[in-house]
Parts: C-alpha cells; structure tokens; sequence
C-alpha cells in the first residue's frame, strides 16, 4: 500500500514532469497529428495514463522516456480508430443519400403470405402451432 507521503512525491514527481515535458510532448504529437486540439489530449491522456500506472505501484526509471512511449502508443491508436465521415461532406462530394425499402416490401409480403395460410388453417393446427411455437412445448 502506498503511504501518504509515497503518494505526495509521485505527485510531485509526475508535476515536475509535466512541467518539463508537457510541452515537448505537446510539439511530438503536434508533428504525429497535425491536429492541434487532438495533441493536447493526447498529452492529457498521456499523463493521466502515467499517473494511473504510478499509482497503481508501477515504477518509472526515466519519466522522459515513459511519457513519450506512453504518448506514442497512444497516436498509434488514434491512427488505427476508424475514422468518422461526415455525411454533409459526402453529400458535398457528390454521395446521394438513398433508402432501400425492398427488404421492408419483401417481409411485408411474406408477412401477408403468412398470414394468408395461418386463416386457412382448422382449429385444431393452430393450437398445435401454438403449443409447438409460442409455450414451447
């Protein structure tokens, strides 16, 4: 278990760290990105990840070289999320949005077929498809 004071030096560590580093990281994921939004939160998610690992009893032998492979894996990630298209920018490249109501027809007929059958049935079938199908007997 960690004791009080064990937890205030990480503390300290992990926000001399951040003040060291923050902003190499920031530039790293900058370069990796391109997206200035997406790579400050990348390095946030970078230092809570570090600091969840701290506290959880990892040990850290160089900070620098932790923050920026914990920061690389987590580009690496972001790449292999699928991306997100925005409909309006298809409908600007020339994607016309259709409905294909041809499955809905088709269970509507087979639908009706069905019941078709059913009204022709005697009595007597109809319960024994009731039990069969509906008490699962």
């Amino acid at each position: 278990m960690i004791t009080a004071k064990q937890k205030k030096q990480q503390g300290k560590a992990l926000s001399s760290a951040h003040t060291d580093f923050a902003e190499g990281l920031g530039k790293y994921a900058m370069y990796k990105t391109s997206n200035a939004e997406m790579s400050d939160e990348l390095v946030q998610e970078t230092f809570l990840k570090t600091w969840k690992y701290i506290v959880r009893g990892g040990k850290v032998d160089t900070m620098k070289a932790f923050l920026y492979h914990v920061l690389n894996h987590l580009i690496i990630d972001q790449y292999r999320k699928p991306k997100t298209k925005s409909l309006d920018a298809m409908i600007v490249k020339g994607f016309t949005p259709s409905v294909d109501t041809t499955e809905n027809l088709l269970n509507y007929i087979d639908g009706k077929k069905a019941m078709m059958v059913i009204a022709n049935l005697t009595i007597s079938k109809i319960k024994n498809i009731q039990l069969m199908f509906v008490k699962e007997f």
